[in-house]
Order: C-alpha cells, then structure tokens, then sequence
C-alpha cells in the first residue's frame, strides 16, 4: 500500500505545482497592433521653428507600399515634398515651407502584420516661410525685344496667297 500512498500524493503534488505555475506565471502578452506612438512636431502643438519634415513614429514595424502622409495648410493646399520615407517603426515625410497657421498631416500605412491604419493631427506654424529674394543676376537678364514684322509689301513672292485676284467666272 505505500506505492500506492505514494502515487497519490506524487500526483497531487504535480496538479498543485500545475496550478501554482498557472495563477503565479503572467499571462503572454497579446499580440496587440501596431499603433501611433509619437509624432514631430508633436499634435496639437505650435512650432516657432521651421518645419522641414513631418516624422511619425509607431510602436511596431510598418510597411513602405501604400504608406502616404499629405501635409497640408490652412488654404488646403499640400506642401509634401515626395514620398514618405519608412524606416523600420518610424515613417518620414519631408516638407515645403509651411505658411502661418493650422497644418494638417494626414496619415495612411499598414503594419508588418498587414494591419491597415491611418489617421490625422494638427499643430499651429508660427514660422513665416522665407520671402523670395530676387537675385541680381536675375534682374540683369532681360528679355531681347522681338524686331517688327516687315511690311506686307515687302513680302516675298512665294510667301503670299495663292488665290487670284480676279477670280474667273464661268458660265456653263
């Protein structure tokens, strides 16, 4: 009978230690999607600084076809220079000089899981884009004024119509 006492308590033994490990052990973390994590200039903020490009960055992995971010200002108008740039979680889009005002970037991509996402956010330029200076070597240059058509009677002979004059009339 001790073999047997001792099988019993072996296997009550091994389904407590079973259930330990179940309730002390965390749970594996789930696969979760890849979401927005960061963006420069952050959303919602105001930037004193020029904006050269837009940068967003995800908390996994993100696919380069079909990833597209459209800056635009507050005429609707689009100031992305390019295509968005994908680099391992982070996603690069470079810019025009952005006018004064609200800028919205809208944003499309999909995750290394094939996840599609794609949003929106805003922030406030406060940076005037750099007025055009015209360049001396510009100025100089000047259009050469076009000569005066000749007049009609000078006119070579084969440049003019080919009609007569006189048309002849027939009758029957």
């Amino acid at each position: 009978m001790g073999a047997v006492n001792r099988y019993r308590l072996l296997s009550a033994a091994t389904a407590a230690l079973a259930a330990a490990l179940v309730v002390v052990l965390p749970a594996a973390p789930a696969s979760a999607h890849t979401e927005l994590k960061s963006t420069v200039p952050a959303a919602k903020s105001t930037t004193t600084k020029p904006v050269a490009e837009v940068t967003l960055t995800f908390t996994g992995l993100i696919k380069k076809p079909g990833t597209t971010i459209v800056v635009t200002g507050p005429d609707k108008t689009s100031y992305s220079a390019g295509a968005a740039e994908v680099v391992d979680k982070t996603i690069t889009q470079k810019v025009d000089a952005l006018p004064v005002g609200a800028i919205t970037v809208a944003w499309r991509t999909f995750a290394a899981d094939g996840h599609p996402m794609e949003g929106s956010f805003t922030f406030t330029n406060q940076v005037a884009p750099p007025t055009p200076q015209r360049s001396r070597a510009r100025a100089s240059i000047r259009p050469r004024p076009r000569p005066p058509a000749p007049p009609r009677r000078h006119r070579p002979r084969w440049a003019r119509p080919a009609t007569p004059r006189h048309p002849r009339v027939s009758y029957g």
